[in-house]
């Protein structure tokens, strides 16, 4: 079952002197297993894949990718058998989220790293679609134009009045989305959590394009203004240091919000960093959004 995603503000010494007002759209608290922007970018995918009375679904991961996990979880509420290709050695499938996974129904196939590199070749995912005949083709993450045409949705999930959204960025999908469901006088934000992602722009211009283009009906046609901040990977993918182990338990001992390492730590530093620094004009209304991936936490204490 599906929850609400509430709006609640975030009170902050930092952020009442720059005359900032900062909220947070709770996507994490939707659903203990699908929650965070997953669920917006696996429902239009099990639509087509249920429409078009496919076998199963087929998608792509790392060991510990709220991806993997979600769409495991997904496939079980739904009916749907699952198999993840997963990215790694097959001692990994004693991990926490590939137990869920595979309690969860899904059939786990690990391939090596180098395969892994060929997961958007064609000849790759042709030799997949082989194996798993008549399977839907799930991208990792849910990067394709059923993943954006969902991630527009979140933004009308947000209860005040905002000019910023953030956000954390790994393919740029839900950054997309959300920017067709901005008006004139927003933005959003995106705050890359990879490292050496300099390509990243172009990608996402060439997602909004693809989705202008498909014929999908979106609340706006056209994108709203968005920008993508690069300075606070912390090392790239997955990686994390001190300070933001340091600043993430600090944001939970003064606002009582779990955040993930992977993603939303890094969001919430980043624009903590960037309010210090007088980026923002005062007066501007914020929305960082909490897009889940808590489980993926368990990998950095297992």
């Amino acid at each position: 079952m599906l929850h609400p995603a509430r709006t609640h503000r975030i009170d902050s010494e930092l952020f009442d002197r720059f005359g900032l007002t900062v909220s947070m759209l709770r996507l994490d608290e939707m659903h203990p297993e699908i929650g965070g922007n997953k669920w917006f970018k696996i429902k239009y995918n099990i639509a087509e894949a249920k429409r078009n009375k496919a076998n199963g679904i087929v998608t792509f991961g790392g060991a510990f990718s709220n991806h993997i996990a979600a769409t495991a979880a997904a496939g079980r509420l739904f009916g749907i058998p699952t198999v993840g290709i997963i990215r790694g050695e097959e001692s990994a499938s004693q991990n926490p989220t590939l137990i869920d996974a595979a309690a969860n129904g899904m059939h786990i196939h690990f391939v090596s790293r180098e395969e892994y590199s060929r997961r958007y070749d064609d000849d790759f995912l042709n030799e997949i679609q082989r194996k798993f005949d008549g399977y839907f083709m799930l991208p990792e993450g849910g990067n394709n134009l059923n993943g954006l045409r969902g991630a527009i949705e979140i933004v009308s999930k947000i209860a005040v009045p905002f000019d910023v959204l953030t956000t954390a960025v790994g393919t740029g999908s839900t950054l997309a989305g959300m920017s067709f469901g901005l008006h004139s006088h927003q933005e959003v934000i995106g705050f890359s959590v990879l490292k050496g992602a300099d390509d990243l722009e172009k990608q996402i211009d060439e997602k909004i394009s693809a989705f202008q283009f498909s014929g999908m009906q979106g609340s706006r046609f056209s994108p709203g203004r968005w920008t993508l901040n690069h300075e606070f990977h912390f090392g790239g993918y997955a990686k994390r240091t001190d300070e933001l182990l340091i600043f993430t338990e600090q944001f939970y001992f003064a606002h009582g919000v779990q955040l993930d390492y992977v993603y939303t730590a890094k969001m919430m530093f980043g624009l903590s960093e960037l309010a210090a620094r007088g980026y923002f004009t005062p007066g501007t209304r914020i929305v960082a959004v909490h897009t889940g991936g808590l489980q993926g936490n368990r990998g950095f204490s297992s």
